[in-house]
């Protein structure tokens, strides 16, 4: 009898759930990653840039709403308040099937390359990524790049997630490392800062091509725009004008 009361008790909450909309999201509290160069970073003001945070400006603005960014947030408490409905949006993340599963994601809003860094003076022979299982590599904690690598990742003993993407470049130079993975341009935006331009290297093929999205909370009346965002989006992308946004930045 309990059982078949606490069934109904579901039924009727989930009859009377109110659906999310629209119109109750009045502004886009959106955080994203302050260092991840040309996506979305501060500049030398701490002013918040990137392809991603133009384009979600550009896209908000003709759909009414103000975005108000925050780049003060760690990765993981980044994706809890995000889950939880206390964020609206993240403003970039990466694609994978666990993440489809958690948010409301727009269509890809950006491609980029991920490679491998080598010092130029000790370059790497591999072909495939079980080549790397003898070297030292590591890559930016929290990150997905595809399931090829992600499983790699898990299962390779000499590799390791490092939070600080900049410390990737220190620890090669002090050959404490043999290799760090990274997205292309964000790995060269480092790798100059640090002034190692004649050092290191991109090695070999791009290792995976990934798709960037914006992620919406599930629990926000604004994941409700998601639809018409992606309408917006693709009309930039045919124009040509995503493209202008994105050669801005590099």
């Amino acid at each position: 009898m309990r059982y078949v009361v606490t069934i109904l008790l579901l039924a009727l909450i989930g009859l009377t759930a109110k659906p999310l909309s629209a119109s109750e999201c009045k502004a886009v509290d959106m955080a994203y990653a302050p260092t991840w160069f040309p996506l979305s970073y501060q500049d030398d003001r701490n002013v918040a840039r990137g392809i991603a945070l133009s384009i979600h400006k550009q896209i908000f603005s003709e759909l009414g709403r103000q975005v108000n960014f925050r780049g003060d947030l760690p990765w993981k408490r980044q994706i809890e308040m995000v889950e939880s409905g206390e964020l609206d949006a993240i403003a970039t993340i990466n694609y994978n099937e666990e993440r489809e599963q958690q948010f409301a994601l727009s269509d890809s809003i950006h491609t980029y390359s991920v490679r491998i860094f080598t010092l130029t003076e000790r370059a790497l022979a591999y072909q495939t990524l079980d080549d790397l299982k003898k070297y030292r590599g590591a890559y930016p904690k929290e990150a997905s790049y595809g399931g090829t690598f992600d499983n790699f990742a898990k299962n390779t003993a000499l590799l390791q997630g490092v939070s600080e993407a900049r410390r990737m470049v220190k620890l090669l130079i002090e050959k404490r490392l043999d290799y760090f993975v990274m997205p292309e341009h964000l790995g060269y935006h480092l790798i100059e800062q640090s002034g190692q331009k004649q050092n290191i290297l991109a090695q070999g093929p791009a290792i995976h091509k990934q798709n960037v999205h914006l992620a919406m909370s599930k629990q926000s009346p604004c994941s409700a725009l998601v639809g018409e965002y992606n309408q917006i989006l693709n009309r930039l992308k045919n124009s040509g004008e995503l493209e202008n946004v994105s050669r801005h930045y590099n």
